[in-house]
């Protein structure tokens, strides 16, 4: 499964490469601990590294959507994060494209 979303993620991308798109604007909505708010707030605006795959969407709306959602606990708090990406000079490492056709949730990018 990895492999076959990996290959489709590079197809994705080769489009998105091709286009006349620069900026690639994203959004996650997620919860956070306050550690990890506190972390995230403080290095905003700064390079954020993930391990593995970051599921996003460029509907602001399905994403706050996502944060507002309840949370098993009672402290955490609602983050919607905004990523803009400036996809003609991102590393070569970096996988990223349209999951949409992909997906179950068709807000998915």
């Amino acid at each position: 499964f990895i492999a076959d979303l990996t290959e489709n993620l590079q197809r994705q991308q080769q489009k998105i490469l091709q286009s006349d798109e620069t900026i690639l604007n994203v959004y996650r909505g997620i919860k956070l601990d306050k550690e990890e708010f506190n972390k995230i707030k403080h290095n905003q605006g700064k390079l954020i590294s993930t391990n593995g795959y970051l599921l996003t969407t460029r509907q602001m709306e399905a994403a706050a959507d996502c944060a507002k959602r309840p949370a098993r606990k009672t402290d955490m708090i609602s983050v919607l994060l905004h990523i803009q990406c400036d996809i003609k000079s991102m590393d070569k490492n970096i996988l990223f494209g349209n999951i949409d056709q992909l997906s179950d949730d068709h807000d998915e990018h």
